[in-house]
Order: C-alpha cells, then sequence, then structure tokens
C-alpha cells in the first residue's frame, strides 16, 4: 500500500533532527492519525533488564480499560533488539488490517530505537540524514548487511541496480570490514560507497562512482577502450603487445576495483563514463 509505505518513511525522516523522548509522542500521534489508534501505551524493555526497568515512553491509557477493543502485541526493533511492548485501543472505523497494524508498530520500534541510540552515544542524530546532498545516498547497517535505515536516495541507487527478484532488505554485497574499506570504500557496480563503523553497525554513504574514481592505470584503461571496441583477448594482445592472459589480467582488476562480476557491466560503465573508443 503507497500511503503506507510514505508514511512509514515519514517516520524514518522524524530521527533526524527529533530527540527520543518528542519522537516518541509524536510517532503516538501519526499511529493515531494513519491506523485509527485512539490511545496506546508503549513501553520499552531491554533484553534481560528486570520489569521494574522498564521504559515507559507513550502512556495514554485510561485507567480502566474498556472490554473490547485493546489490541496488544510485542516487537523486536531491528535495529537493536530490544522488546516494545504496546498496547492500544483502535477505533473501529479507522482500524486496519492486522498484518499492517504490525507493520507500523515495528517501525515506530525502530525508528524510536534508532533515535535513541545516538543520542547515547552523545552524537545526535545521524548527521547524513540532515546534511546529505542531494545525490548522496545514507544508510545504516547492522553487522550481517542488514538495513536498519536508508534515505530515499540510497534506496534509488540500489534499486536501479539490483538483480531480479532480489529485495532490498540488506545490502547486495557483503561488507566485510578492513583498513582497506575504511580508507577506500566499497565499489559496487558502479557505485562507491564509504563506510564508518558505529560500534556493531555500519554508516554508509553512497554516490556514483564516477564522483569518486579509484585509481585506474593507464594500462588498465587502454585494455578496456579495446574491450569496449568489441575486441577478443587475443585482439587486444596483439594492438597492445602483450599476452592474451595479461589482457584479461587487467580486465578483471579493474572490475575487482569497480566492484563489477561481468564484463558487459564493464562495458556499460566505461559507456557511462564516456570512455572513447580509439
Amino acid at each position: 500500500m503507497v500511503d503506507g509505505h510514505q508514511w512509514i518513511a515519514s517516520m524514518y525522516a522524524r530521527v533526524a533532527d527529533t530527540p527520543p523522548g518528542r519522537l516518541a509522542s509524536g510517532l503516538a500521534d501519526a499511529l493515531n492519525q494513519r491506523w485509527g489508534v485512539r490511545a496506546l501505551q508503549w513501553v520499552c524493555l531491554e533484553p534481560n533488564a528486570q520489569a521494574d526497568r522498564r521504559q515507559i515512553l507513550v502512556d495514554q491509557l485510561p485507567a480502566e480499560l474498556p472490554a473490547e477493543g485493546v489490541i496488544k502485541r510485542v516487537v523486536e526493533a531491528p535495529a537493536d533488539r530490544d522488546l516494545h511492548e504496546f498496547c492500544l485501543l483502535q477505533e473501529a472505523a479507522g482500524a486496519a488490517r492486522a498484518d499492517e497494524l504490525d507493520a507500523a508498530l515495528l517501525h515506530a520500534a525502530n525508528a524510536w530505537s534508532i533515535c535513541n541510540r545516538y543520542a547515547r552515544r552523545g552524537v545526535g542524530a545521524p548527521s547524513s540524514v540532515v546534511e546529505a546532498a542531494p545525490d548522496t545516498g545514507r544508510a545504516t547497517v547492522d553487522g550481517e548487511g542488514r538495513i536498519l535505515w536508508a534515505n530515499p536516495r540510497f534506496t534509488a541507487l540500489i534499486t536501479d541496480r539490483l538483480d531480479a527478484g532480489h529485495a532490498l532488505e540488506s545490502l547486495p554485497f557483503q561488507l566485510r570490514w578492513s583498513p582497506r574499506v575504511a580508507a577506500g570504500g566499497i565499489i559496487w557496480r558502479g557505485l562507491h560507497f564509504q563506510v564508518r563503523r558505529n560500534h556493531d553497525d555500519f554508516d554508509l554513504t553512497v554516490r556514483e562512482a564516477r564522483q569518486d574514481m579509484p585509481a585506474i592505470t593507464e594500462r588498465e584503461w587502454a585494455v578496456v577502450r579495446e574491450l569496449c571496441a568489441g575486441k577478443t583477448y587475443r585482439q587486444i594482445g596483439e594492438t597492445l603487445h602483450m599476452a592474451p592472459t595479461t589482457a584479461s589480467s587487467h580486465t578483471y582488476k579493474l572490475m575487482d576495483k569497480l566492484g563489477l562480476r561481468r564484463k558487459h557491466e564493464l562495458i556499460q560503465w566505461c559507456q557511462r563514463q564516456a570512455v572513447r573508443v580509439r
């Protein structure tokens, strides 16, 4: 449902400049407006915490609950695995399907958890959300590559390059943290990802790779130009006075730098870079 997706996206947009307490109240109001929730109690419980350490985020319930119309849910926020307990009253006229309401509560809990995590670390909301340039995608992923939050530009850049049937729930490549990744980022299908480790998670920024060109040798350029002209490795070797295996090696080294897996992807990348065939 498009309206539901837009509503969920708007929740994550509030993470940027809203303190956790105000965010919870704002999300409660949004649940009321979008899903017909009349009143709710929202409690966050960290795993293994004692019951008296529960954090009550919102408490709008009357002292006496009616006999009907009370809904109780417990969801786990993907951002930090905290449990969120919801007890709510829903207007009959605005009642949503159970699966739609469950999804809304899950994303509300996750948005609050992300906001609270940054607040606890003293860094405020992700600066990427507030200061992102229009051409910059931003996201936070966990250690297994699951996407916890992403701005619309990140979603658009990745979705355009996904293989058929791949849902954008996690990164389409394996994120392996290393000094090389920290210094130079990751190239994948013509996109350049800069990666910053944030405790157990990773903050990503992504742009078209032409804005952050990896170091490409003159020999690699020469080989790829011939490849774009439709030549075989044997023909490239004859033209550039090298062995066919050397031409192949240059090609695959360049593909590795760009995060590409197939030669036709390399040719498409070259065309986007306006590489001229001699």
